[in-house]
């Protein structure tokens, strides 16, 4: 019977976090529809005044949902880059509006598409967190936490 009690316990700790933690939404109920989540970036270093951000992007509506624009507060702006080859040479470019295809999800990572933060006003650190706030085509902002994460995780990953 106690284990039990223990067993809903964890259980009921896990689902209350899960719904503390979810993406804020700012307007409506769109946030059941777009789900933003495990987003990262690195610590900067030295005079570092750019970095990328990498996040997961869900759609479970019935509809597309474009995101026209990010705003956020550590840097001086924000936009969305994708990465391709052009004659052999590996380019970024910027997007002007992300098309998140309905019922689909969209990765946002190193060597593909990326969220790109110019101008930042302060030296990130390792273990901080900030928000990015998404301007969806209807105006709505749906706002999404970021992770600082370590550069020694960085080198693990190229390495």
């Amino acid at each position: 019977m106690i284990t039990k009690l223990k067993k809903f316990k964890y259980l009921f700790i896990f689902f209350l976090s899960i719904s503390l933690f979810s993406p804020i939404n700012l307007s409506s109920d769109q946030r059941l529809n777009l789900l933003l989540h495990g987003g990262y970036t690195f610590e900067s270093l030295g005079n570092q005044n750019n970095t990328a951000v990498y996040i997961s992007i869900f759609n479970n509506s019935d509809k597309d949902i474009v995101i026209k624009e990010i705003l956020t507060d550590i840097a001086e702006k924000a936009e969305i880059h994708e990465m391709r080859f052009v004659n052999d040479v590996m380019q970024m470019k910027m997007v002007k509006n992300l098309i998140i295809k309905r019922k689909s999800e969209l990765y946002l990572q190193p060597g593909g598409k990326h969220i790109m933060l110019m101008g930042l006003k302060k030296k990130i650190i390792d273990g901080e967190h900030f928000s990015l706030k998404f301007r969806l085509d209807n105006e709505e902002l749906i706002e999404s936490k970021v992770m600082v994460l370590s550069n020694k995780l960085r080198e693990n990953l190229i390495n």
